[in-house]
């Protein structure tokens, strides 16, 4: 499991199993190169840096984030049990990290993007949210969506048996996923990337639809494609 052992003012988590480091897009295979990078006189934030050198030397894990947090990107590392999220959070990157269980997403919350990582079970997703990117990970059963999300993008991932797809919803990227068989595509839908991927057999495309995006991807036989519908 990794750690989180410091959140800078950004909301990019430093994060550890020991032996290497990872913030953000940066990743370090050992203690030593990740200080020589954060304390750098060329390190365009001195301030910032100093941060990151003394969570590297004090080692332990964060107790509670940093106030005013728009957004927050775990970076695959896990929140202490009892970690609050601040409540002005607009976007959350999980990234292959955990929430602990209990943690409740909060109402300003309008990205979020899984990466691999997981939701606890029961977790409730805000009614404002607008964007959810499972990036390869999945929801927990039972987990309702938002109805007003506005786009969707599985990468992979894949949906509950039984979850149904908000009547708002305007954006579906498969990316190589699945839906759910007998899953129900809204009327709303105006964009659909295949990815790849394809639909369950007998799944009627909204007449509405006005963009298809292949890539690789397939229909099932008999699919009828809107009048308006461009297929690239």
């Amino acid at each position: 499991m990794r750690q989180i052992i410091h959140c800078d003012d950004r909301g990019y988590c430093l994060t550890t199993d020991g032996t290497d480091y990872s913030a953000g897009c940066r990743h370090f295979a050992s203690r030593a190169d990740a200080l020589a990078h954060w304390s750098s006189p060329e390190y365009p934030d001195p301030e910032r840096g100093q941060g990151f050198v003394q969570a590297i030397e004090h080692g332990q894990p964060i107790t509670a984030l940093p106030d005013g947090l728009s957004g927050l990107s775990l970076g695959g590392g896990t929140l202490p049990a009892g970690t609050a999220l601040p409540h002005g959070l607009t976007w959350l990157y999980l990234r292959g990290g955990t929430l602990p269980a209990g943690t409740a997403l909060p109402d300003g919350l309008r990205v979020l993007y899984l990466g691999g990582g997981t939701l606890p079970a029961g977790t409730a997703l805000p009614d404002g949210l607008r964007s959810l990117y499972l990036g390869g990970g999945t929801l927990p059963a039972g987990t309702a969506l938002p109805h007003g999300l506005r786009e969707l993008h599985l990468e992979g991932g894949t949906l509950p048996a039984g979850t149904a797809l908000p009547h708002g919803l305007s954006v579906l990227y498969l990316g190589g996923g699945t839906l759910p068989a007998g899953t129900a595509l809204p009327d709303g839908l105006t964009w659909l990337d295949l990815g790849g991927g394809t639909l369950p057999a007998g799944t009627a495309l909204p007449d509405g639809l006005t963009t298809l995006h292949l890539e690789g991807g397939t229909l099932p036989a008999g699919t009828a494609l809107p009048a308006a519908c461009i297929v690239y």
